[in-house]
């Protein structure tokens, strides 16, 4: 805290210090008043990284996030606008998953609003500053969840995994996703959690997104044992993808359609 505190000062004080020298350049200032207010100048750069002065300007390191995770936002990015230009309804993709964010590393956050969808992305020190050269926006998304209540996951798992008749109310809308690496609070098994609005829950999605109708892109908030109104149970995703009712192994199959 301390430091991005002494940040944040020496940006303001660095061009009162050039306007100074610019001054002093001007109205042929004494030399050794031009060299202590150039030695102010360098003085100051070593608080702030990569602050340079001259023909360049002042520039400072970008807050970023790993290749891996790029990668792995630009796969979702592209798999949710298959999925909004599909022929197919009630169908499923895989974007890939994301590998551990990290406490402090990426996460992303979803916000509905207007008839589209903004993904912030957000990284850097901390994991907290948000990194405008990777945010997007999806027209014609509405975000969603199968998570909810109990009566959503039942019907879920009637219409496409344990039953095979789809029923109506089978997800859930939301305004916002975030998805990032929490701790688990008291558990503290730290791994990539899902935040749709009710707290962090557990993401084992095995990479999988659904869509009832090319319009809203659904997430899965996932449980250990039972599912319940946080989500499906693992078992149907990532925990055991072999089992024979679960998505991946009925995508796989054929079972279940892909958009």
């Amino acid at each position: 805290m301390a430091s991005l505190l002494v940040q944040k000062l020496v940006f303001y004080i660095i061009p009162i210090i050039v306007a100074g020298l610019l001054l002093f350049s001007y109205y042929g200032g004494d030399e050794s008043a031009f060299e202590s207010l150039k030695s102010g100048v360098e003085g100051a750069k070593e608080y702030v990284p990569n602050i340079s002065i001259g023909d360049k300007g002042l520039s400072a390191s970008k807050p970023d996030i790993s290749t891996e995770h790029k990668t792995q936002l630009l796969r979702l990015n592209e798999t949710i606008h298959q999925m909004l230009s599909s022929s197919k309804q009630n169908c499923f993709a895989n974007y890939g998953g994301f590998s551990e964010l990290g406490e402090k590393g990426a996460s992303f956050v979803m916000t509905y609003s207007e008839g589209k969808t903004k993904f912030k992305v957000l990284g850097g020190a901390g994991g907290d500053q948000l990194i405008t050269d990777l945010s997007f926006e999806i027209e014609g998304m509405i975000p969603c969840v199968i998570a909810g209540s109990s009566t959503i996951t039942e019907n879920f798992e009637n219409s496409f995994l344990t039953g095979k008749t789809i029923v109506d109310n089978h997800f859930m809308n939301v305004n916002s996703i975030i998805i990032k690496t929490d701790d688990g609070g008291i558990t503290d098994y730290t791994e990539n959690r899902i935040d749709s609005g009710s707290g962090p829950k557990d993401f084992q999605d095995a990479g999988f997104i659904y869509t009832p109708d090319n319009e809203h892109i659904c997430f899965f908030p996932t449980v250990d044992g039972g599912s319940d109104a946080d989500g499906l149970n693992d078992d149907f995703l990532g925990e055991t993808p072999n089992a024979a009712t679960a998505i991946p192994r009925q995508v796989n199959e054929g079972k279940l359609k892909t958009c």
